[in-house]
């Protein structure tokens, strides 16, 4: 090959990646994604020239005015060159990503440990005492003309799904925004415990409400 070949050649995103110190890329598109992110991370962003960096442009037929470019945040990537990246590189090998790759390790690791807790807790809270007994009797306040906010499985259910909602903000990327993973899985676990105490404490109730029952049965007789 030629000196003016050579020169002609294009780098691949692969080599993009290699260059960005990205460990076990699987294939260009896998690399692209890599080395944008990376970029991004250091910094190499623009201001949006489609909406000016307000993240709104126009409105579409379904009512909303987010901007296509940028998706709403207002920036995007900087055009990717081969300057940009021989200098980002630079950057990335003085240690200016490694905070930044530490946190992405940490929270893949979190999302490997909240699936199964989290398919745990939701088992438990569709499948526990308070909503079985709430599906079983939910016609139940509406044809005797009971009042909703003290029928007890209304109120039970109310706090198990409390309970529910905050792990699932946790659980999320965008509810627990600015929370390390360690926090994200104590408070998972934090409302496992609390789903399983409401759906004990509630069998209780029930168990003595069956007690209460057969009682009044028998002073009948």
């Amino acid at each position: 090959m030629t000196t003016a070949a050579a020169t002609k050649t294009e780098a691949t995103w692969m080599d993009y990646a290699l260059a960005l110190d990205c460990k076990g890329v699987r294939d260009e598109r896998d690399a692209k994604g890599r080395v944008e992110r990376c970029l991004a991370a250091l910094g190499y962003i623009q201001t949006c020239g489609r909406c000016g960096g307000g993240g709104h442009y126009s409105r579409n037929s379904f009512g909303d005015t987010r901007c296509y470019d940028c998706t709403g945040r207002g920036t995007v990537l900087a055009r990717v060159t081969k300057k940009i990246v021989a200098e980002a590189a630079k950057r990335v090998a003085a240690g200016e990503l490694a905070e930044w790759r530490a946190t992405n390790r940490a929270n893949a690791e979190a999302k490997r440990a909240i699936v199964p807790v989290m398919a745990t807790l939701d088992a438990e809270w569709k499948d526990g005492a308070v909503h079985a007994d709430f599906r079983s009797r939910r016609e139940e306040w509406r044809v005797m003309g009971l009042d909703l906010y003290t029928w007890p499985p209304y109120l039970a259910a109310g706090l198990i799904n409390e309970a529910y909602s905050r792990a699932h903000d946790a659980a999320s990327p965008y509810g627990s925004e600015g929370r390390t993973a360690a926090e994200r899985i104590a408070t998972i676990n934090e409302c496992l415990a609390m789903v399983r105490e409401i759906n004990a404490s509630y069998e209780e109730f029930l168990a003595e409400q069956r007690a209460a029952e057969v009682a009044a049965t028998i002073m009948e007789f």
